[in-house]
């Protein structure tokens, strides 16, 4: 936002812009004007009839911040379509070239015109009708050059900023700007890094492959070249998330979901329309653009259902399942509308999933092969119809991306080093040159530090690459002794260390996913998450390896925690489509369920006599809540909302007094909620990196903490096949 209060009113031309109230009116009806592009024209109003250059203009806008120079061309250009300007229409915002813009019409502020000044108008170029879609295009190579342009402003962030290009630039002259990864169809298969920043969330890709947009958790919604040069802003940080984020067949228009609704805006960054309602997010358009597929459960219903609705609102039900089994979420289309490519889970089977073609016309699923999968992500179907792309976690392997021949049956991994690719993100160009995904760079290690002072963190583990130690689990089995999950060989095991990480083992095998693991009271014994008999369940093991066995059996089974006794394991089983908290004995036997409504991630308090977890009190829930419930079950004690940057992903703690529950940072660190109320508190004096999981040592003196980077890019994959 611009400094300073002006209170000023400037009218012109039947626009009426007021600052103060950041509104912007024609003829008394609201015009829809991004933020910072507001800011820009009331900075070209304030001093109508000069020209203001470009460093001025990024200057007041963007004060302090590192700004591409294209972002102006953006945001100029978001101006021009709220004003409506059109080819040979009169101009309201004019370009100087080699210097910047100015603000050409007559303003009335305040009862007093603002003068042009004419000698500037005869250096005046004035930009006839472009389209600004094309404007934007035009200015991504442009952005490439304009960082020198701005070192006056920020003279230590172009530092950086250069540095870490000439670095990209060595790498791409040692190693020609590309990780080889394999060969497809007979020529070199590369994988080109698009962006930089590490913090995507979530990317698209127009159909033509040439250009993308993608979210990043703190700068926003940004539009780039598949073929190079920088992305330029398309909306400043806000609180939508862009699920499901697609471009049109045009490319024109963004695609994505937002309270169940699916919505539209233009790649300009203009407001955002409902198209359609009662739509997930993992929807797919039909190759005509006219009708979207995506899946609908009813956690009440007890069903899961594949759905195709039109963008009239005409929808229909292809198939239904019991929720005994789910479809995954994101359908794909065949090239002739006739089928759906998804992930279906097998009854049989909990938590194991095929890759199984949906007939539109019947309803009728077959395989498409037998491989069976933890999960299967997104789906996209070539374009020729020849086979299909898919993201998925195997057996033995961490999130990739596969492709399936449908004319051969054969199988081939796409991506096969120690990154993780995928994880929603898999589009494919219509001439199927062009695979473009996140890339999820990890790595991990374990460190410890004094309870009351952080600032004493030591690490005992290295950052080895691709083994991630304690991503998926860590706990102290005594107050010498730590346990974690790690990945190694293919697959996550449980191991055990001191606490200065020396005498490390692995007491499970490889070839399963061995998670969440949690020691008991008396240090004997570790209870952990796996898929050792084919669907989730929660196993124990001594910590010496010895007499692994199964507790559970439902196959729908996680997130296990001891009781401070050590006499029984909680956890949470999903029936019929929903998560609830039971017990077991630590022994096994019979299980209790402890909560009925959907719950999840249970954690028992020092003491023994409560239990923290994740909570809703509706069967489809909307939004969950933090709950503490007296150990047996029954009726909530404590209710509290999550931070706004809060994750109940990896589950929640206990303070080792008993006092507040510690949980994860959507981005780094951790939040403290105390049980005496109030909102959430930031724990202060962590590293600022991402926190994967913790643990206070059973004395509460000490604090294990598995952290490191989390980096995630898009890339464009090309000659896959």
């Amino acid at each position: 936002m611009i400094s300073g209060q002006n209170e000023h009113l400037y009218r012109f031309d039947g626009f009426t812009v007021e600052p103060s109230s950041r509104s912007l009116s024609k003829d008394n009806e609201a015009v829809l004007l991004n933020p910072k592009a507001f800011d820009l024209l009331v900075a070209l109003l304030e001093r109508s009839g000069e020209v203001m250059t470009k460093d001025e203009l990024l200057e007041r806008v963007w004060h302090g911040q590192f700004v591409e120079e294209g972002n102006l061309t953006v945001h100029i250009a978001s101006i021009r379509k709220a004003l409506g300007e059109k080819k040979n229409g009169r101009r309201y915002v004019a370009t100087v070239p080699g210097r910047g813009y100015q603000f050409v019409a007559e303003v009335v502020a305040d009862g007093h015109s603002l003068v042009i000044e004419e000698h500037s108008l005869s250096r005046i170029m004035i930009e006839h009708g472009e389209d600004d879609l094309q404007a934007i295009r035009a200015a991504l190579p442009e952005a490439q050059t304009s960082i020198s342009k701005q070192s006056s402003r920020t003279t230590v962030m172009f530092a950086a900023g250069l540095i870490a290009t000439l670095i990209a630039a060595f790498l791409f002259y040692r190693f020609g700007g590309a990780l080889i990864s394999g060969r497809g169809g007979g020529s070199e298969r590369t994988t080109r890094q698009l962006t930089h920043r590490g913090n995507v969330s979530g990317a698209t890709m127009s159909p033509d492959g040439k250009y993308f947009v993608y979210r990043d958790n703190d700068l926003g919604l940004w539009y780039g070249n598949t073929a190079g040069g920088n992305p330029l802003q398309i909306q400043p940080p806000n609180d939508t998330t862009y699920d499901g984020l697609t471009l049109g067949r045009d490319g024109s228009e963004i695609y994505y979901t937002a309270g169940g609704n699916l919505m539209k805006m233009p790649v300009l960054g203009g407001p955002a329309q409902k198209v359609l309602e009662h739509v997930s997010a993992g929807f797919a358009f039909s190759p005509d653009g006219k009708e979207v597929a995506f899946i609908r459960n009813d956690l009440e219903l007890k069903t899961s259902s594949l759905m195709i609705k039109g963008l009239d609102g005409v929808e229909h039900e292809v198939t239904k399942i019991s929720r005994a089994a789910a479809f995954t979420a994101f359908p794909a289309w065949s090239p002739d509308a006739t089928k759906l490519a998804i992930g279906v889970e097998d009854i049989a089977r909990p938590n194991q999933y095929t890759l199984m073609s949906v007939d539109i016309a019947d309803g009728s699923m077959t395989p498409l092969n037998p491989q069976v999968w933890e999960i299967i992500g997104k789906t996209a179907w070539l374009h020729d119809g020849t086979g299909i792309i898919f993201d998925a976690v195997g057996p033995r392997s961490d999130f990739h991306i596969w492709m399936l021949d449908l004319g051969s049956g054969s199988l081939r991994c796409i991506t096969n080093d120690l990154s993780r690719y995928g994880r929603g993100t898999v589009y494919v160009s219509d001439d199927g040159s062009n695979l473009l995904a996140v890339r999820d760079e990890s790595s991990t290690s374990i460190w410890i530090t004094p309870a009351t002072d952080t600032q004493q963190l030591h690490q005992i583990t290295n950052k080895a690459a691709g083994k991630l130690d304690g991503a998926s689990g860590l706990s102290w089995i005594s107050d010498k002794k730590i346990v974690d999950s790690s990945f190694f060989d293919n697959s996550y095991s449980i191991w055990t260390m001191n606490v200065d990480g020396s005498d490390a083992r692995q007491i499970t095998s490889s070839g399963f996913s061995d998670r969440f693991p949690q020691g008991t009271p008396d240090g004997e014994r570790v209870v952990f998450q796996s898929n050792r008999g084919g669907g989730q369940d929660i196993w124990r093991v001594n910590t010496d390896g010895n007499d692994l066995r199964q507790l559970t059996n439902t196959g729908r089974s996680k997130s296990p925690d001891v009781t401070p006794d050590g006499q029984w394991v909680l956890f949470a089983s999903n029936e019929g489509g929903v998560n609830s908290i039971w017990k077991i004995p630590v022994d096994g036997g019979e299980a209790a369920r402890l909560i009925n409504a959907p719950s999840d991630y249970p954690r028992v308090s020092p003491n023994g006599k409560y239990l923290a977890c994740v909570y809703s009190e509706t069967v489809n829930p909307t939004r969950f809540q933090i709950a503490v419930f007296p150990i047996d079950g029954g009726t909530p004690v404590y209710q509290f909302q999550m931070a706004p940057y809060g994750t109940f992903n990896n589950g929640l703690h206990w303070s080792p007094d008993g006092s507040s529950i510690v949980y994860r940072d959507y981005t780094s660190g951790l939040w403290r909620q105390s049980l005496a109320g109030g909102p959430p508190a930031k724990v202060e004096g962590l590293p600022n990196e991402d926190i994967f999981f913790f643990d206070w040592s059973k004395d509460g003196n000490s604090l294990a903490l598995s952290y490191g980077s989390e980096l995630r890019d898009v890339v464009l994959i090309s000659n896959f096949k």
